[in-house]
């Protein structure tokens, strides 16, 4: 499968930038150009959304977040709880605010977006911990009164979204109402089970398969732990109970088709799935919705599903 025009010219642009398995390597330079690259694309931000500084109690400390919500119509019935992607060790809000803003302005819901730990200073289960407590927080209402709440992912930040569900599930609490899954890392194994690693991890389609390599070694340290359902959900033995999920691929994203195998995987298992696979595209592709016109399509595709009517 080839590039669209417009993706090509994004991961070219992209193919120029610091490569995160280069040496000598600098993490928090890597850190502050992940914020300008992941703002720079992603069109002009809706400015009736407003953005509201937060602290939430977290097992490793006090974790920042970012509740943004509209401003110029009632208040959101749906809360979202936003997990940011960059490898489990890079991303923050503030990479992502103007497609959050995008995403509250147009769906007229809320979403809290969470800056858990990062890898390395931070290996697994952080980000997963930290996603339960910001989960916990919301259940409990002390984010605001919500008769919805969902949990969406970006990238690695999909993989903890995911695995949050099977842990909510296994441990009996609340569900989130849908989940929302951007082209997520679901297999933390690196083999050869998913040809698309391969076929487009090559550095020709932004994300490789050296950048997977390295999140993976920052987040899971120890191999042992990368086949378990927490960081694997692919992996996961039982995938059933779990809530009705969106999956947004990228048919040139090296993490496609772990991604699919996912969604058939939950559809198998009684879940309702939507699997909305945007082909010609790279991973990454809805943070530069100002220049890819399928991130405008995929953005639709998530704002359609959280302005769905709301139930208790």
């Amino acid at each position: 499968m080839s590039l669209d025009p417009h993706s090509r010219r994004i991961a070219e642009a992209l193919r120029k930038t610091t490569d995160a398995a280069a040496a000598p390597f600098d993490l928090a330079a890597a850190r502050a150009n992940y914020t300008v690259l992941f703002n720079q694309w992603a069109g002009a931000p809706i400015t009736p959304v407003s953005a509201q500084a937060l602290t939430l109690a977290g097992p490793g400390g006090p974790l920042a977040a970012t509740l943004f919500a509209p401003t110029a119509q009632a208040a959101p019935a749906t809360l979202v709880l936003f997990l940011h992607g960059g490898g489990w060790s890079l991303g923050s809000t503030e990479g992502y605010e103007r497609t959050l803003r995008q995403i509250a302005g147009r769906s007229g819901c809320a979403i809290l977006s969470l800056d858990y730990r990062l890898a390395p200073e931070s290996p697994f289960p952080a980000a997963l911990d930290d996603a339960g407590a910001a989960w916990a927080a919301i259940v409990d209402g002390r984010c605001g009164r919500f008769t919805r709440r969902v949990v969406m992912g970006d990238s690695c930040g999909g993989q903890v979204a995911a695995a949050l569900c099977l842990k909510l599930r296994d441990e009996g609490h609340p569900l989130p109402a849908a989940q929302i899954l951007l082209y997520p890392l679901l297999d933390a194994v690196i083999g050869d089970d998913h040809p698309s690693r391969h076929r487009y991890g090559d550095g020709g389609h932004f994300l490789t398969e050296q950048d997977i390599a390295w999140a993976i070694g920052n987040y899971l340290p120890d191999p042992a732990a990368r086949p378990t359902a927490y960081a694997s959900p692919l992996r996961a033995p039982d995938l059933s109970g779990l809530p009705p999920a969106l999956l947004i691929t990228a048919g040139c994203d090296p993490l496609h088709d772990e991604a699919a195998a996912y969604a058939r995987r939950l559809a198998a298992a009684g879940s309702t799935v939507d699997h909305a696979d945007f082909a010609g595209t790279i991973h990454g592709f809805v943070s530069f919705a100002g220049e890819i016109p399928a991130g405008r399509q995929a953005l639709d595709r998530v704002i359609t599903t959280l302005a769905a009517p709301a139930t208790p």
